[in-house]
């Protein structure tokens, strides 16, 4: 990932307004650049003076929480529809290599053999 394209990031970042997949990203890319992770401290420091602020709490801070809530259910209705999919999938195929057995009233019945329930 390029440095000239992360103060975006680095910004969204440090007021956790970043979405998962490019906040994933850029932490990555925090681990392997000194440069950027200088540069995102400064970010940070500024915005903790900044709501240390008096009158700071006025101001509506959004947050993430929203979106990671949508994230979540979204991950979630993923996962049961793979589920289903997944268990569809299967009693397919047991359907096709195993089609319908015998009762085990007929597998018992021998013909000849003195059994009240035989037909």
């Amino acid at each position: 990932m390029n440095c000239n394209n992360q103060d975006q990031n680095l910004l969204l970042l440090a007021h956790k307004e970043l979405s998962l997949f490019p906040a994933l990203s850029t932490l990555l890319h925090l681990a392997q650049c000194k440069r950027c992770r200088t540069h995102y401290d400064r970010l940070l420091n500024t915005s903790l003076k900044l709501s240390s602020l008096p009158g700071a709490g006025m101001v509506r801070q959004r947050s993430l929480r929203p979106a990671s809530q949508w994230l979540l259910l979204s991950a979630g209705v993923t996962a049961v529809v793979l589920v289903l999919l997944a268990a569809g999938l299967v009693a397919g195929i047991a359907h096709i290599y195993f089609p319908h057995q015998a009762p085990m009233q007929d597998v018992l019945c021998t013909p000849g053999l003195p059994n009240g329930q035989c037909r």
